[in-house]
């Protein structure tokens, strides 16, 4: 916001250098066409309104803005996994952006899957699957269910809190095997991975079906308070050994104790993806 601010003042000045630099040509009878390329020359420097406020919109980091940025952009799709739904804000967000998708919500704490069912009954448009999404299909895995406030940091991680969850159970499969058995091979377009340490995991059952991903929206984790949880050059470097790039940071989240980054939700695409092709920087080029 500073930087903004500081820009559009040292823009004010050089649009009034112009004007005074302008009006003493024009009192010396300078050709017209002078005029216009001097005018011309002034507009490739200015900011428009417009522009401003994109750039003061671009300094917020916003999942809801990141979604509408890919939307005005052209990535419209069809189906969306949206793993760790939890009561299904997500999912109701990108049916808002986008009325004619299809989103699949896998979540296993057992009210919310309730809720996302209730959800499911007025939204034809949604699905939903209690199972854990991993790496392999097993039966049973452990699942640690936090209480109350702390309910959305539940994971198949442990943490390293003092204070410790009994683990639940419950059964795990992988993406390419929900896609195999239950959208007859149709992969999602759009990927979005929010389970508290455990999205590589996720990502691994994903070999099958990735090349055909359009976009990944994952939470990315910079501490490990989750026993064993990969950092985000691990997750990154996977991605990347696959042709998969960082396109947007959506959020930050802080832990309380030091203010010290924890996690941020982060979007990938394909490294050859659309919404890569312009290497422009601005209008004006």
């Amino acid at each position: 916001m500073i930087e903004d601010v500081a820009r559009l003042s040292l823009l004010s000045r050089v649009i009034l250098g112009y004007l005074v630099v302008a009006q003493f040509q024009l009192n010396h009878s300078t050709k017209k066409m002078k005029i216009k390329s001097l005018l011309k020359s002034l507009l490739k420097k200015v900011v428009s309104p417009v522009e401003v406020n994109q750039n003061l919109t671009n300094l917020v980091c916003n999942t809801d803005l990141a979604l509408t940025r890919l939307a005005n952009l052209g990535f419209k799709p069809n189906h969306i996994f949206d793993i760790g739904a939890y009561q299904g804000d997500f999912a109701k967000s990108c049916i808002d952006l986008w009325p004619d998708t299809k989103v699949a919500c896998f979540e296993v704490i057992p009210h919310k899957v309730s809720e996302l069912k209730k959800l499911a009954s007025s939204k034809s448009s949604i699905q939903v699957f209690s199972t854990l999404l991993g790496a392999n299909c097993h039966d049973e895995f452990p699942f640690y269910q936090l209480e109350s406030d702390a309910e959305t940091a539940s994971s198949v991680l442990n943490t390293q809190l003092a204070f410790k969850s009994p683990p639940q159970y419950y059964p795990m499969s992988t993406v390419d095997e929900i896609v195999k058995n239950h959208f007859a091979g149709h992969s999602p377009d759009l990927l979005k991975i929010d389970v508290q340490g455990y999205e590589l995991e996720v990502l691994k059952g994903t070999e099958n079906t990735l090349n055909q991903i359009q976009v990944i929206l994952a939470e990315i984790n910079l501490l490990d308070i989750y026993k064993d949880a990969p950092l985000l050059a691990e997750l990154i470097a996977w991605l990347d050994a696959r042709n998969w790039v960082t396109y947007d940071i959506c959020s930050f989240w802080r832990r309380p104790l030091d203010q010290a980054l924890w996690q941020s939700d982060f979007i990938f695409v394909q490294r050859d993806s659309f919404l890569r092709a312009n290497k422009n920087y601005s209008l004006l080029e």
